[in-house]
């Protein structure tokens, strides 16, 4: 039986389903490789649980977005009254499919998305979504876009430590820039909510372009219609380190949770012709664990959304005895 959680004075831990009202969000697919985004799956969430769940990359692909979020607030009645603050997330995300086992053999049950790196810049956020659901929230900072035509430069910060070593500081730096040249063509795919069927579609088909899909295209169609119309299905990897034994936890469990999307303004393609520049450090070894081009590249393949959606309650799928 789970006791009951203690709320202090100054707690900042509001009691989940949240509610993220206004959010505008921009991504970006970048180019990765299978074989690595399997390696990431199978550290943070495979190995960990000993076999009992079973996630795999379903494309070579790793999506990175940001997002303004203008409202975030409990839904629980308690809670709900509490007030809201507001959200800028920095993520990359990997789509991946929980694999099954059915008659012998294992079988793509359902898709799920995975958020290995997330940035936010409010302490409030950060600390709720790594007790409540085990988001892997980090202090950053962030130029957004103003608009799906703004050119940018965009960027993203975050505390790092550049190289490991007993007299290196954690400082502020780089995490990425991306921008375009404005005179380049602005033509957009827009569409209004009511066609909100077309968008799905046109975004899906971003994904599809990498001609590596691990799963039946039918299957993939209907779960950017529940992205778009319904539910996005996450996974994470929840723990806290344990202070008697340091190299264990004392809380270790994979939960899934949906966010559901509650109202659809809008979405559309990007323009292309991206100019991208990431940056890793010893602390954020980003590069290398989503295996992304080092380089200066231009990223043809993005799009943006304007919604709200609710994070609705979990459940386990996993848990250390």
């Amino acid at each position: 039986m789970k006791p009951e959680y203690v709320d202090r004075d100054g707690e900042t831990v509001y009691r989940p389903p949240y509610l993220q009202s206004d959010t505008f969000l921009t991504a970006w697919l970048l180019p990765s490789d299978k074989g690595a985004l399997q390696k990431l799956l199978d550290h943070d969430l495979n190995l960990p649980s000993g076999g009992a769940v079973d996630y795999r990359p379903l494309t070579s692909t790793v999506m990175m977005s940001l997002a303004n979020i203008a409202q975030v607030s409990s839904l629980d009645p308690r809670d709900a009254r509490k007030g809201w603050i507001d959200e800028v997330d920095i993520c990359f995300w990997v789509l991946a499919g929980a694999f099954k086992e059915e008659n012998g053999r294992k079988e793509l049950d359902h898709l799920v998305w995975y958020v290995p790196y997330i940035w936010v810049t409010n302490g409030y956020t950060m600390a709720t979504g790594r007790e409540a659901f085990g988001y892997p929230k980090a202090f950053g900072w962030a130029n957004l876009p103003r608009s799906p035509r703004d050119p940018g430069p965009l960027w993203a910060d975050g505390l790092v430590i550049p190289h490991f070593s007993p007299k290196t500081e954690v400082t502020r730096q780089r995490l990425f820039t991306i921008s375009r040249d404005p005179k380049e063509d602005e033509s957009l795919l827009e569409w209004a909510a009511e066609s909100k069927a077309d968008a799905f579609r046109a975004i899906a088909d971003l994904f599809r372009e990498t001609g590596d899909l691990t799963c039946d295209l039918d299957f993939f169609f209907n779960t950017f219609k529940d992205l778009l119309g319904g539910h996005l299905p996450m996974v994470f990897l929840k723990q806290f380190r344990d202070a008697v034994q340091p190299t264990k936890a004392c809380y270790q469990a994979i939960l899934e949770a949906n966010a559901t999307v509650t109202k659809f303004r809008g979405a559309g393609l990007l323009p292309r012709n991206w100019n991208l520049q990431l940056h890793q450090y010893d602390s954020h070894r980003i590069i290398d664990t989503l295996a992304l081009d080092p380089n200066p590249q231009t990223i043809h393949r993005g799009f943006w959304v304007d919604f709200s959606f609710s994070m609705d309650l979990g459940k386990e799928v996993w848990r250390a005895p």
